[in-house]
């Protein structure tokens, strides 16, 4: 469970940075 939310917010995070 934490690791999807860890994957989920790592993409999230990696997407917004990502501009």
């Amino acid at each position: 469970m934490f690791r999807y939310i860890l994957r989920h917010f790592t993409e999230s995070s990696a997407r917004y940075y990502s501009r």
